[in-house]
C-alpha cells in the first residue's frame, strides 16, 4: 500500500468518501487508491464539508429570520390587541357619558314635571272651576204645532231652482 493508504485518518475519510459517493470504476476485490484518487476523494469531501457548513450557516439564518419574523408578528398583533381594547374603552367611556347625560335628562324632566304639576294643581285647586259655554238648544213653542219656520230668523229661506227652500246653519248666518 502506498503512504496515502495507510495512514488511519486518510484510510477512515477514503472509507466515508467511497461509502457516500459510489464510484463507477469499482469492480469489486482490493482498491488501491493512487495519490490522484486520494487528491480527488479529499476534494469532494472538502466541497461536501463546505456544502454542509454552508447549508447549517443558511439553515441558521432561515431559523433567525423566522424567529425575528415571529417577534414581530407578535409584537403587531399585541399592537393592534391594545388598539382594540383601547378603543374599546373609549367607547365604553361615551356610552356611559351618554347614558348618564340621558338619565340627567330624564331626572330633570321628571323633577320639572313634578314642580309643574304641584304648581298646576295649586293653581287650580285656588280656582273656580270653569264652565263650558254648552250649546243652547232651541225652545219650540208647543203652541206653535206644525211651524217648521224658526221663529227667531227673519231671514226667508232660500229657494232652489227645483223650488226647494234651503235652510242655512246657525254658524253660516
Amino acid at each position: 500500500m502506498s503512504y496515502y493508504a495507510t495512514r488511519s485518518k486518510d484510510l477512515n475519510q477514503l472509507f466515508y468518501t467511497k461509502r457516500s459517493t459510489k464510484r463507477q470504476e469499482y469492480h469489486g476485490g482490493a482498491v488501491f487508491w493512487s495519490p490522484r484518487k486520494i487528491r480527488e476523494a479529499q476534494a469532494r469531501e472538502a466541497v461536501r464539508k463546505r456544502d454542509e457548513v454552508e447549508q447549517k450557516l443558511q439553515k441558521a439564518q432561515d431559523k433567525q429570520q423566522r424567529k425575528e419574523l415571529q417577534l414581530q408578528r407578535q409584537v403587531e398583533l399585541e399592537q393592534k390587541r391594545a388598539d382594540r381594547l383601547r378603543l374599546k374603552e373609549m367607547r365604553d367611556a361615551e356610552r356611559a357619558e351618554k347614558a348618564a347625560e340621558r338619565a340627567h335628562q330624564i331626572e330633570a324632566r321628571n323633577a320639572q314635571k313634578a314642580q309643574h304639576q304641584a304648581q298646576k294643581r295649586s293653581r287650580t285647586a285656588s280656582r273656580a272651576p270653569i264652565s263650558k259655554n254648552k250649546r243652547q238648544k232651541r225652545l219650540v213653542d208647543d203652541r206653535a204645532g206644525d211651524r217648521a219656520a224658526p221663529a227667531a230668523s227673519s231671514i226667508p229661506p232660500r229657494i232652489t231652482s227645483r223650488g226647494r227652500s234651503v235652510n242655512l246653519p246657525q254658524k253660516f248666518r
